[in-house]
């Protein structure tokens, strides 16, 4: 049997109340990709879809409140991009995620109940997206994020990570970094030293005062706090195109959740 792509999806979704069940993913050994919208599944059940679909490299859930922990990955796996976004109640990542050497694209959005990532996350070498936005419990990056050397997209945004690592600087390879809406006080004097970065996104950080010294690769610079104390001098970032500077004060926003729901 040709590999063939998996769609499932509740087409009534306006929130993460309303829910189909799926209880059973046997037989389905040649999918390549699945995405399952509001389609409330169990661990197990996901444990069995994740094991018996060796070729499947694209995995897409949505809306659970089913499942508390990732399941185990297997070493064979061929998983390239894996989004898990609205999971209500997952709190434990598997360490066995470190096992998925083809990975480039992981996400955890919105997953709100994640205080902590397992170290084994730096063992993701191919690792080129990693989006944690609205893990809104989430305090801290694990050190050994800084070993993924491929990393290109890092989003934090709306998380309670206060810091990041003053040696982030050593992901030489990032273009695009978000810390939109955390209580980060003060970036790491290490900005610096990023030559690839070109996106930095810290609008609604409302604790920074002041900016370090920024990479003169940056060509979008968002930028918005009511601690602000004066206004950067940015006049040697030649490169920029797109600037926002605000004290924050006018700001209003809402976010869209993929179950339909609004985060203000």
């Amino acid at each position: 049997m040709d590999p063939f792509e998996l769609l499932l999806y509740n087409s009534t979704i306006g929130s993460c109340n309303q829910h189909l069940e799926a209880t059973n993913f046997l037989h389905l050994e040649n999918v390549v990709v699945a995405n399952l919208n509001g389609i409330e599944i169990t661990k197990d059940v996901l444990d069995s879809l994740i094991k018996g679909a060796r070729k499947l490299t694209v995995l897409t859930i949505q809306c659970n409140a089913l499942i508390s922990e990732t399941p185990t990955f297997p070493e064979y796996s061929n998983l390239k991009k894996l989004t898990i976004e609205s999971f209500k109640f997952l709190m434990k990542i598997d360490r066995s995620i470190g096992k998925l050497r083809w990975l480039t694209d992981l996400s955890f959005e919105h997953c709100r109940s994640i205080e902590k990532l397992p170290k084994q996350i730096g063992e993701l070498q191919n690792l080129q997206c990693l989006c944690l936005s609205r893990c809104v419990r989430l305090i801290e990056l694990p050190a050994s994020v800084l070993k993924i050397k491929s990393l290109t997209e890092l989003d934090v945004s709306v998380t309670k990570i206060m810091k990041l690592p003053d040696t982030i600087g050593e992901l030489s390879n990032l273009s695009s970094l978000s810390v939109i809406g955390t209580p980060i006080v003060e970036m790491p004097s290490t900005m610096s030293k990023f030559r690839q970065l070109q996106t930095l996104h810290m609008d609604h950080c409302h604790e920074i005062q002041e900016l370090p010294k920024l990479p003169i690769s940056l060509t979008t610079l968002w930028l918005s706090s009511y601690s602000l104390q004066t206004v950067p001098n940015l006049s040697y970032l030649t490169n920029i195109v797109e600037l926002l500077l605000s004290d924050g004060y006018e700001d209003t926003w809402g976010v869209i959740d993929g179950c339909g729901n609004i985060d203000t």
